[in-house]
């Protein structure tokens, strides 16, 4: 079976749900046209990082990876997330998009995104990681 192109998203639900134009032009700009969309992972309800560490980094941040990842509820999104994409691997789509958000869409939605894509590429698979709301912190790596 060959194996898709999957694309993670992260964005803010807030700055959607505000219907923000420029946060929703972002967001339609990553979502590949044609692509088969699972939906969208929620990850507001997991344990935000402290306040002194969302200051300095975002989810891009291993920092950030590991503290996120540390609750029940992120493990088991990023469990359901991967579910759905080899689920729709399974249903022959060859092209596939799966969301995060959070509030801002600069910590947890863009942890989920960062460590699914790992697990991802580290087991054969094309995958784009894009954050068009990530705030890039100060001691971000990139």
């Amino acid at each position: 079976m060959t194996r898709p192109t999957i694309y993670l998203i992260s964005y803010s639900r807030i700055r959607i749900d505000a219907h923000e134009p420029a946060a929703t032009l972002q967001l339609a700009r990553a979502t590949p046209p044609n692509a088969h969309i699972i939906g969208s992972l929620e990850c507001f309800t997991w344990e935000p990082p402290p306040r002194e560490v969302c200051e300095q980094y975002s989810g891009v941040s291993s920092l950030v990876q590991r503290y996120v990842m540390s609750h029940s509820l992120a493990r088991q999104g990023v469990r359901e997330g991967l579910k759905a994409i080899f689920n729709a691997q399974r249903a022959g789509y060859a092209t596939i998009v799966l969301k995060t958000c959070c509030v801002a869409g600069t910590h947890r939605s863009v942890t989920a995104v960062e460590v699914m894509g790992r697990f991802l590429r580290a087991n054969g698979y094309r995958v784009h990681m894009l954050h068009p709301h990530r705030i890039m912190r100060p001691m971000d790596p990139y």
